[in-house]
C-alpha cells in the first residue's frame, strides 16, 4: 500500500505499486525502478543533470 497524505494512493503488491511513473506523480522525483536479486523493487533516485549539450554543427 502506498500512502500520501494520509490517504491510499495505491495497493497491491510492492512491484505493482512501487512504480516509477507512480513514485513522480505522487512525490514528484525522478527515479529507476527495478528488481533486485531477491525480487523486491530497488528504487534510485535520478539526478537532475546540470550539463548542456550542445549541438555538432
Amino acid at each position: 500500500m502506498l500512502l500520501y497524505g494520509g490517504r491510499v494512493v495505491a495497493a497491491g503488491t510492492p512491484v505493482e505499486v512501487l512504480t516509477t511513473s507512480r513514485i513522480e506523480e505522487v512525490f514528484q522525483v525522478r527515479t529507476d525502478v527495478d528488481l533486485a536479486a531477491d525480487g523486491r523493487p530497488r528504487i534510485r533516485y535520478r539526478r537532475h543533470s546540470t550539463q548542456t549539450v550542445m549541438p555538432m554543427t
